[in-house]
């Protein structure tokens, strides 16, 4: 998840996915919690994306700050 232009609904997609085969399947503790970790650099990216595109959409209305 290093790579700064992953696109945001991929992102979302897979979590989604993950969200769903956590509440579907019957996993194991260790597929659960290695789902967990996956679905939570996900999110982490998914944030780092949207202050990303947050800080472009705002900047030319706030020349001065």
């Amino acid at each position: 998840m290093k790579d700064k232009n992953i696109n945001i609904e991929k992102v979302l997609n897979e979590l989604e996915s993950i969200v769903n085969k956590m509440e579907e399947d019957n996993l194991n503790l260790e597929d659960s919690l290695l789902s967990y970790e996956k679905g939570i650099a996900l999110v982490k990216t998914a944030q780092e994306n949207l202050k990303k595109m947050n800080g472009s959409v705002f900047k030319p209305l706030h020349p001065f700050h």
